[in-house]
């Protein structure tokens, strides 16, 4: 196990520049830093909920044989095989509810950023303190 700290990725991801040729220069100096540690290497795993914006400039510098694992997928079907064990808890989720965003910060960055995340439009509403 091989790990490499990607310091840039979240700031760059965070300010909408994932898809530009900053993004390319990071992931590519980061990419060749970790492969250099090991010959081996055969599955990257994207330790944080930023990184899978950057799957497809990741895949374009990995070696096509190196598999790519986004934490967020482990999550979501683990979520899946838990609900399916628990089928009282599922029954009693909402299907197909409305969903209402909040937040206590800037609400036009909390919806560029969530948008990004989401792939859709967001609409987000001031948290005021009580």
């Amino acid at each position: 196990v091989h790990q490499q700290a990607c310091p840039m990725w979240v700031p760059i991801i965070e300010n909408g520049e994932h898809l530009s040729a900053g993004a390319d220069f990071f992931v590519d100096e980061y990419i060749q830093q970790l492969l250099q540690k090991s010959n081996d290497i055969d599955c990257v795993l994207l330790a944080c909920t930023h990184y899978p914006l950057l799957v497809p400039k990741i895949e374009q510098h990995l070696p096509s044989h190196i598999k790519i694992v986004a934490q967020g997928d482990i999550v979501a079907d683990s979520l899946v095989d838990y609900l399916k064990r628990h089928a009282e808890l599922e029954s009693t989720l909402a299907k197909n509810a409305q969903r209402t965003f909040y937040t206590s910060g800037d609400v036009q960055v909390f919806e560029e950023r969530a948008s990004m995340f989401l792939c859709e439009k967001i609409a987000a509403h001031k948290m005021h303190k009580s």
